[in-house]
């Protein structure tokens, strides 16, 4: 969405993204396997569970995918309001590549498939609509309430859609599917207008500064005391303007008038009651979506994901290879989709606040003690900063495996090719890097 550098300005969002990169390329290496052998032992064992473990945890994947999206939006119009640049417009166009990228993932894996390959063509196409939805509400005068508003309506619309029981392509149905995820990036843009640590506004809009309505009245004051004082200069009854100096400088000096030090202690109280505010509204956004979701679990026993059934013209999963081969598919096969139950989305949001929060917790805190224990923490960075590439690559790179049969056998051989994996990803990323640094696009 921006250089890199930019995003590093936000402690641990790049280790996040990082970290779920890793999960993603053990989730869809797994996927491929061959399933696992009923007599091992040991290592091999637990390296399968953990496996197994992961693969339950793909929708957090997604999720936090998504939950990135809007805060980094956040992060890249911050970044243009200091340099001065709308960043709008270029937001919409990467919203446009990444939704061209998914239509073109999606017809090299299934083929053509109507409507799907439109309207639900998979994650990518999730986040380019996220990627417009919050850039119309951070454009917007009241950019909180919008998006508390776009995140109200997605949730109320995955509910009504839950409730017909009929899934709607590009809605809640296909690979695709935007309701409820889309709640995900108003909750992460939320999380960076709020709680960030850094400076979100620009100065004018900081309200510790006071409103332009306080503005107002301070500078009618200045103006009235001004007055006042040039009256005052031309009456013999209130003294030679040597004698004002000399009461100017006595006021100064008056303790009860306040130092240069109390000035400081007042402005270091005005940030502590602001972080105070930042933590109490972060804290809110957690209690309440763990609220939300306990009762919706509770009284519907409604699950974390929703699966829904597509036929399509059956490709084997390599459509073009396909086509080119044998020629066009003639049968139809079923092919079930997971996306996001409405329960699903409010129990992950207290997880995505928590995972934000303790990566930008370690992130700091392995670049001030390095060691043994934070070495691979600049590696997920590096990862999370180019985690596009990464995705792209890598579904390549298991395409090419299926294709020749170099599936992974064994749960060691899926942890060796996603150690590939994410050697492939840092390799690219510092040749995309260098390319920049000479100016190649």
């Amino acid at each position: 969405m921006k250089p890199a550098g930019r995003l590093r300005a936000e402690p641990g969002i790049d280790l996040y993204r990082g970290v779920v990169v890793v999960l993603m390329f053990a989730v869809h290496t797994k996927r491929i396997a061959a399933p696992p052998s009923a007599d091992m032992s040991g290592a091999p064992r637990a390296l399968d569970t953990a496996l197994v473990w992961l693969m339950r945890a793909e929708p957090y994947i997604a999720a936090s995918f998504v939950f990135l999206v809007g805060f980094s939006l956040v992060l890249a119009r911050r970044a243009a309001r200091v340099s001065g640049t709308d960043p709008r417009w270029r937001a919409l166009r990467r919203a446009g590549w990444l939704y061209l990228l998914s239509v073109g993932l999606f017809l090299l894996q299934f083929g053509w498939q109507w409507p799907d390959a439109i309207t639900s063509s998979g994650i990518l196409s999730v986040i380019a609509v996220s990627i417009v939805v919050v850039s119309v509400a951070l454009g917007s005068r009241a950019p909180r309430r919008w998006l508390a508003a776009i995140g109200a309506l997605t949730l109320g619309g995955g509910v009504l859609l839950e409730a017909w029981g009929r899934g709607v392509s590009g809605l809640d149905a296909g690979p695709g599917g935007a309701i409820p995820l889309v709640f995900m990036s108003t909750l992460g843009a939320l999380c960076a207008l709020g709680p960030s640590a850094s400076a979100q506004h620009a100065a004018s809009h900081d309200p510790s500064l006071g409103t332009p309505t306080q503005h107002t009245e301070l500078e009618d004051t200045s103006m009235q005391h001004t007055a006042s004082q040039r009256a005052a200069s031309h009456d013999p009854s209130l003294g030679t303007p040597a004698q004002d100096a000399s009461a100017q400088h006595t006021s100064s000096s008056d303790p009860s008038l306040g130092t240069p030090a109390r000035d400081s202690e007042l402005e270091g109280a005005s940030a502590q009651h602001t972080s105070s505010r930042r933590a109490a509204y972060l804290l809110a956004l957690a209690l309440g979506g763990a609220a939300l979701c306990a009762l919706r679990i509770l009284l519907g026993g409604a699950p974390f994901t929703t699966t829904l059934e597509g036929r399509y013209l059956d490709h084997g999963s390599l459509g073009v290879l396909h086509w080119l081969l044998e020629g066009p598919p003639t049968q139809l096969t079923r092919i079930h989709f997971w996306n996001h139950s409405v329960a699903g989305v409010l129990g992950l949001t207290p997880v995505m606040i928590a995972s934000w929060l303790l990566c930008r917790f370690i992130d700091p805190l392995s670049r001030s003690a390095p060691g043994a224990a934070t070495r691979q923490v600049p590696i997920l960075g590096a990862l999370g900063r180019h985690a596009l590439l990464a995705y792209v690559s890598h579904l390549f790179a298991l395409g090419a495996c299926q294709l020749f049969g170099l599936t992974p056998r064994s749960a060691v051989e899926t942890w060796l090719m996603v150690s590939l994996w994410v050697l492939l990803g840092l390799a690219l990323g510092s040749a995309s890097r260098r390319l920049r640094a000479r100016g190649v696009t």
